[in-house]
């Protein structure tokens, strides 16, 4: 590997790419239904190798989750694992939090005894580097002062076959928590451009080689698949996209690559964690932690439509079916078929999702979906073919970035149009899955099999290294001894309405936990009770930051109990300049599945409040319209027209409204009043 040039060896392969992409058009391809139909030798033999070093690495599971307050309290929390038994730690979050456990259901919630000191941003690379060292090792062998250097790497196994590559800051600190859950590597990504930026190819190749040259310094054999290290996890703030000659490429596809053999297997495959602190934690917790038990597969192609004869959904579910994994296939792949299943949420853990479209829409059989269709969703890993999906998954107005900010933790799609022969069928991807193969591994192409092998435009989000387990054969989990004198959350009386706001507060957070872990209704609060108790609550009797966690408390129990109202009040309880993008981006999703499942029944007068929360706070005209089409279309009645007209005349009238927002209700007011 040293010494490689990766630079003049990129522009031929992607010359190579788009010839025999195009070449492809005019085939009829037979798209592989399993690993058998595929043959890679190369894969099969890495795998084994996979499997053997999982097993090798593996540790118990506490039956415990452990929350924090902050970043250096996190890395002291992880720090508490060891080689044989590690557990989930979260920092105070909401919406994540109780996504989280209630789909892990721990025995115990823990709050980490103490609060670290905080540790500046030029400090904080050498602390998660030393807290995942210590994460790691057993008891007698954690070092007690910090360790220098860049980079860990165990030379020895048990460890994973990979790696994790971050900034400093706070990249660091999921990216440390990664490394240590797997027992993988970690090391330091200089970075001069984030995930906006658009990079050239040299730049691209740069970082290519910069990949390569790390490999070379922790000494690892990394020249193919099965060798030392065949995951590399990007963490955080990355750039994500280069310019090739035909158009925009995937970075994370280019990394792992031997370019200057366009023929040979890549020797690594990437994933990617994004989002703020928290999402990054969440993602990385969940994918070590969690496992399906469920999935929903749903094919918007027709049964008539040509690219359904390479892709079909039944051979997956087969397959799910056998391995005990619940699933249910929606062949009746329309609109009104995905509203039914996926509103008022998804509740599935593995989401295959056949169609094509747009960033913010995608077409099924006979009608489009858009963004407001990504419903709120238990923790999900879910394969979509649809161009442009993952266009900017940064942007929770399109649909992968929906689907992330939602609650899933692993996803795979498009950030430019890939060509449907691209993806994976979901017959290869869940043979690859239920027979042990990490995700990455599972839903990616590789060359020489597999036409778009070759460095292209899909992408991979979540913990590349991630697996899916036999539900009969998952170990049960453990007790933990480190965490067997943490301060546990447990049930309480309901407060008396004339007690301190912040204790009530204070107990609505706590119990909301409590209820999210599975304890006893006869113990646990109700969600109902903790909504009412958190609502009540004065928002001016709050100190300013707490108001976010009261808004955003009560938006999350709203949609996890499935009480949208309590959600989409919130629009106009809470002063517009309060209002935060993941509160907004809750109330939307309450919104959404209010307003599509009052349109099913026709009845205006209950959609418009949800649909007037959606336009007030959405600032894309574009999506604005595709609500307001339906609701135009009913009123045709004396009685609906009325109500209509109210609704625009509140939105003028509204003070804390924009003026673009109140021209264009003004627009609509204009025609409404023209309707006879």
């Amino acid at each position: 590997m040293p010494g490689r040039n990766t630079t003049f060896g990129l522009i031929p392969a992607i010359v190579f790419l788009f010839a025999t992409a195009n070449a492809w058009a005019w085939q009829e391809p037979k798209i592989p239904q399993s690993l058998a139909e595929l043959d890679d030798t190369n894969l099969l033999a890495a795998s084994e190798n996979w499997r053997k070093m999982a097993a090798d690495s593996r540790r118990k599971v506490a039956d415990v989750v452990c929350l924090v307050p902050d970043r250096e309290t996190f890395l002291e929390a992880i720090a508490s694992w060891d080689d044989k038994t590690f557990f989930p730690v979260l920092i105070d979050d909401p919406e994540l939090n109780l996504k989280f456990i209630s789909a892990f259901r721990p025995r115990r919630v823990v709050r980490f005894p103490g609060k670290s000191e905080p540790v500046p941003n030029d400090k904080i690379w050498s602390v998660a580097l030393t807290s995942a060292l210590r994460g790691i090792l057993p008891a007698q062998e954690k070092p007690r002062g910090l360790i220098p250097g860049n980079i860990l790497w165990f030379q020895q196994p048990p460890r994973s076959p990979g790696i994790v590559l971050a900034r400093a800051g706070d990249d660091a600190i999921a990216a440390a928590a990664l490394a240590a859950g797997r027992k993988q590597g970690l090391a330091l990504w200089p970075e001069d451009k984030t995930w906006s930026d658009v990079l050239s190819i040299d730049d691209a190749s740069l970082r290519a080689r910069a990949a390569e040259v790390i490999m070379t310094d922790i000494k690892a054999n990394a020249d193919k698949l099965g060798d030392d290290v065949d995951f590399i996890t990007l963490m955080g703030d990355l750039p994500y996209r280069y310019n090739t000659p035909q158009g925009v490429n995937c970075l994370d596809d280019l990394l792992g690559r031997n370019l200057q053999d366009q023929k040979a297997p890549r020797w690594a495959y990437t994933g990617r964690i994004r989002g703020s602190l928290r999402q990054q934690i969440y993602a990385v917790m969940c994918g070590l932690f969690l496992q399906p038990s469920n999935a929903i597969l749903f094919n918007g192609y027709g049964p008539t439509d040509p690219k359904s004869k390479g892709y079909p959904l039944s051979t997956a579910t087969s397959r799910l079916d056998s391995f005990g994994l619940r699933s249910e296939l929606t062949s009746d792949g329309t609109l009104a078929a995905w509203r039914k299943r996926f509103f008022p949420s998804n509740a599935a853990g593995l989401v295959f999702v056949n169609s094509s479209g747009e960033p913010t829409a995608f077409n099924l059989q006979g009608s489009t979906g858009t963004t407001w269709d990504v419903p709120w969703s238990v923790p999900t890993r879910i394969h979509i073919i649809h161009s442009f999906s993952a266009a900017d998954a940064s942007d929770p107005y399109t649909i992968a970035g929906r689907w992330l900010a939602n609650g899933a933790y692993g996803y795979f799609g498009s950030v430019n149009e890939p060509y449907l022969q691209s993806f994976r069928s979901a017959g290869l991807i869940t043979d690859c899955l239920l027979r042990g193969l990490p995700w990455a591994a599972s839903v990616r192409q590789n060359p020489g099999r597999e036409l778009f092998g070759q460095p292209w435009r899909l992408m991979v989000f979540g913990d590349p290294l991630m697996t899916v387990e036999p539900p009969k054969s998952r170990e049960p989990r453990v007790s933990s001894m480190a965490t067997a004198n943490w301060p546990t959350f447990k049930p309480e009386p309901l407060p008396d309405e004339s007690a301190d706001p912040m204790a009530r507060l204070a107990w609505a957070v706590r119990q909301s936990l409590v209820q999210a872990s599975g304890a006893s209704p006869q113990e646990a609060a109700s969600i109902r009770d903790i909504i009412l108790t958190a609502s009540k609550i004065s928002r001016d009797k709050l100190p300013d930051n707490f108001r976010p966690v009261r808004d955003e408390l009560v938006a999350s129990l709203s949609l996890e109990s499935g009480q949208l109202n309590e959600a989409i009040s919130l629009a106009r309880d809470v002063p517009r300049t309060e209002i935060s993008p993941a509160l907004a981006r809750m109330i939307e999703s309450a919104a959404a599945a209010k307003f599509y499942q009052s349109l099913a029944k026709g009845d205006l007068e209950d959609a418009l409040p949800a649909w007037r929360a959606l336009v007030t706070l959405c600032p894309r005209t574009d999506l604005r319209e595709v609500l307001t089409k339906p609701v135009v279309t009913l009123s045709t009645t004396p009685v609906r027209k009325r109500l209509w007209i109210r609704t625009l005349e509140s939105i003028q009238s509204d003070t804390t409204a924009g003026d673009e927002l109140k021209n264009w209700a003004g627009q609509l007011l204009a025609g409404a009043e023209k309707i006879k």
